[in-house]
């Protein structure tokens, strides 16, 4: 018996009547019964078996005051499934937090969860640009808790109902190996998944892949499946099939420095060292929080040191061209409203994007390459908004660079003020809703 079949959910009432008495032992809590398993051979059967005892402390959580913060203060909407994102990260060991953040989080971030052994910190992402209304999704992210990523972001999906779908997906390809607790654990997941009205899993006979290809076929693109099918492919000698998986992981994931800087790690490791300093350069123009990599080896594979690095940052945040950038402008500010508005309009195609990102200029694209810039009648206004707005990006890449210098509490104020100069006013007050210290109350 497949468990995901309709077959499969035909003999609930019967399988209802069989695990009564071991209901009743069990009581409403605690995992389900070992002898109740154990009478049923195949996984499929001990899963169906484990949903029907599984208990109802893994539920959706009610999240009143993240919807409440979500839509007054980030203006934006509360993604589908908030509640069981957190519910199963509470479930791992994880708080949960107030949404109002503390100054030294992350500026963009809407806290949820905070893990209990690394402190590492799970939340949203409110995009500069994005617009709740017109329903841009907020992606679940994960502060990085390594010292070498300090300050850092790591991309765990573009919203809480795919992350838990992801999970309900490898809990399901874990528990085919037939062991209890990994038939507990998915069967937990599937119920959380079906509360909140998600597909289900799907199973390794109905696909034939491994797990990291079977969430990216059923669930959607991850960077973390893409990585691993790479992987695989190198392990197997397929260096081609593995660059290309790179090359598809950079496309699908734009704004996001940590797809090339793994690319550019492949590259490298391959000996391609040209190919790979391209590509790490790549990596380090976008904003660098995103990069979930060490900032010192990707500039070494970049073939530039952090000092470097920070000074043209440096020069960024102050609204400044870089030497290179004024050479290739013959020593003249060329930064146009009319060039940039070129560029403001969304890119739809993740094969287009990928390559405005690889062949346009860096700092135009690091904000334009996903959202578009709002009218303006005058032209100096706008290139007023786009110049602050890169300042914003840029100073939060000075803190990343620089971590054992500067905190974001350091730069929240001059980030709010910068966005608020860009006419970006609901980012501007979201980074400024910070909880206050005991002394300044």
């Amino acid at each position: 018996m497949d468990f995901w079949t309709d077959e499969a959910f035909a003999e609930i009432s019967f399988l209802k009547n069989l695990l009564s008495p071991l209901r009743m032992d069990q009581g409403t809590r605690g995992p389900p019964h070992e002898l109740g398993l154990r009478q049923f051979s195949s996984p499929s059967e001990k899963m169906l078996a484990a949903v029907l005892l599984v208990p109802l402390g893994l539920s959706p959580l009610t999240m009143s005051r993240h919807e409440y913060f979500i839509s007054e203060m980030a203006t934006a909407t509360t993604p589908p499934a908030l509640g069981a994102a957190a519910a199963l990260l509470e479930a791992r060991g994880e708080h949960i937090l107030d949404p109002l953040p503390e100054a030294s989080m992350h500026p963009l971030v809407i806290p949820l969860t905070r893990s209990a052994s690394t402190g590492a910190v799970t939340g949203l992402l409110r995009w500069p640009g994005a617009d709740g209304a017109l329903g841009r999704e907020l992606p679940l992210v994960r502060t990085c808790s390594d010292a070498d990523k300090a300050h850092q972001l790591t991309w765990l999906a573009p919203n809480p109902a795919q992350w838990v779908r992801r999970e309900n997906e490898l809990a399901a390809a874990a528990a085919e190996d037939g062991s209890e607790e990994a038939v507990e654990e998915a069967a937990a997941l599937a119920a959380l998944a079906s509360a909140v009205g998600l597909a289900p899993a799907s199973s390794g006979k109905q696909t034939g892949k491994g797990p990291a290809a079977r969430v990216i076929l059923k669930v959607g693109p991850f960077m973390g499946e893409y990585e691993t099918l790479a992987h695989g492919h190198l392990e197997a000698g397929s260096t081609e099939a593995a660059l290309i998986t790179c090359e598809r992981n950079s496309g699908l994931f734009p704004a996001w420095g940590r797809p090339l800087a793994f690319h550019s790690r492949v590259l490298a490791q391959m000996g391609r060292d040209e190919e790979a300093r391209d590509v790490a350069r790549q990596a380090l123009a976008l904003p660098l929080w995103t990069l979930g990599d060490s900032v010192a080896e990707i500039c070494e594979i970049a073939q530039q040191t952090t000092d470097e690095l920070f000074e043209t940052l440096t020069l960024k945040a102050n609204g400044k061209l870089t030497a290179a950038e004024l050479r290739q402008q013959n020593g003249m500010e060329k930064r146009t409203p009319q060039v940039m508005s070129h560029l403001s309009p969304p890119l739809k195609s993740p094969l287009i994007v990928f390559a405005a990102a690889t062949f346009v200029r860096p700092r135009l694209m690091r904000h334009s390459q996903l959202f578009s810039v709002p009218h303006r009648s005058s032209s100096a206004q706008l290139y007023e908004q786009e110049i602050a707005k890169e300042s914003a990006s840029y100073t939060m890449d000075l803190v990343v660079a620089r971590p054992e210098e500067k905190e974001w509490s350091h730069v929240r104020s001059l980030v709010a003020d910068l966005y608020q100069a860009a006419e970006m006013d609901a980012v501007a007050a979201l980074i400024t809703n910070v909880k206050q210290e005991e002394g300044d109350k």
